[in-house]
């Protein structure tokens, strides 16, 4: 019923692709004791793929079109946390023309999401010591 709703109600008449991004390994654990994460973890993904959809067609004003879902179980019932987005072929101009994406370079977009998902980390790292350090008892 939601695809449904979907395609009749939400989704633009233009070309979608699923794009599946997975969190690194290493990181996992923490979206695992803070939830909070994973709705960070869905802005995170949007703006990558939208920088990279304009990037990619060399248009900085272009609408994406992105739909986000966000699974925490992989085929084993492991915990995995990963987006499924279904995202528009291409942006949308300002006056809705919408232009097609002339390639689709995986690798670079899967970097890019890597990347920033690290930079999240190092920033809350950072804001994390601040606290701490601010917060010192000093007896």
């Amino acid at each position: 019923m939601w695809g449904i709703w979907l395609e009749e109600t939400l989704l633009a008449d233009v070309p979608h692709r699923q794009v599946v991004l997975a969190v690194p390994k290493r990181l996992r654990p923490c979206f695992l004791y803070d939830r909070k994460l994973l709705g960070e973890l869905s802005r995170v993904a949007a703006r990558t793929v939208t920088a990279f959809v304009r990037a990619t067609i060399g248009e900085r004003d272009l609408s994406v079109g992105i739909v986000s879902s966000i699974q925490t179980h992989g085929s084993l019932a492991n915990w995995h946390p990963h987006l499924h987005l279904l995202v528009t072929d291409g942006g949308f101009r300002p006056y809705c023309t919408f232009v097609l994406i002339p390639l689709h370079d995986v690798v670079t977009l899967t970097e890019a999401f890597r990347r920033t998902v690290l930079k999240l980390f190092v920033k809350r790292d950072r804001k994390s010591t601040r606290l701490n350090s601010s917060h010192t008892d000093i007896s």
